[in-house]
């Protein structure tokens, strides 16, 4: 089956990070951009009516991992900021305008890919072990477990099911314990 056939049958594509190669020596704002925005431009071109569903990888942060939350001090000169401005520029294919928001504060999101599924795409380098901004606030940095739960709760009134992507899987060594455990009692009921 060529690739231009395939895409009609899919429903939605997943990406879950790490647009960058694993060579962190070389990374800088300019070749995160440009990655992003070329396999942006690769899924536009070769599933033009396929929705594109991301979630941040760690590998997308410069220097690598490092994504200050917004109660840091450091924020306004080391946070994520410009990435996540890129991130909306390129999600926007794909992303209804409110979802964008969210990417723009906290790199996460919700859509609705089919009626009564709820899409959930959760910026999980903030549970990172190598995000040393988070060993001052490892519960909830910038509240994205609390915006996880009320996502959850409005989709529980609306008897919706959830489909929930991250880059770093809760409960992974790579995963801080605290916020793992905190993702899972969340989760789980």
């Amino acid at each position: 089956m060529e690739l231009t056939e395939f895409y009609r049958i899919l429903d939605y594509i997943i990406i879950t990070g790490d647009f960058e190669a694993h060579d962190s020596w070389d990374y800088s704002e300019d070749l995160t951009r440009s990655n992003i925005e070329n396999v942006t431009n690769l899924l536009l071109r070769y599933f033009p009516k396929t929705p594109v569903y991301v979630s941040i990888g760690n590998h997308e942060g410069v220097p690598q991992d490092a994504m200050a939350p917004h109660t840091m001090p450091e924020y306004d000169q080391r946070g994520p900021q410009w990435l996540y401005s890129i991130m909306k520029k390129m999600w926007s294919n794909w992303l209804p305008t409110a979802a964008l928001a969210d990417v723009q504060y906290r790199a996460s999101y919700a859509v609705y890919p089919k009626p009564g599924l709820k899409l959930i795409s959760i910026n999980t380098i903030y549970c990172s072990e190598f995000n040393f901004y988070l060993y001052l606030n490892q519960v909830d940095p910038d509240a994205t477990l609390q915006w996880l739960i009320d996502e959850l709760v409005d989709s529980e009134a609306k008897g919706d099911r959830v489909h929930l992507i991250s880059h770093i899987p809760p409960g992974n060594h790579y995963c801080l314990k605290g916020w793992s455990f905190n993702f899972f009692e969340i989760v789980k009921r």
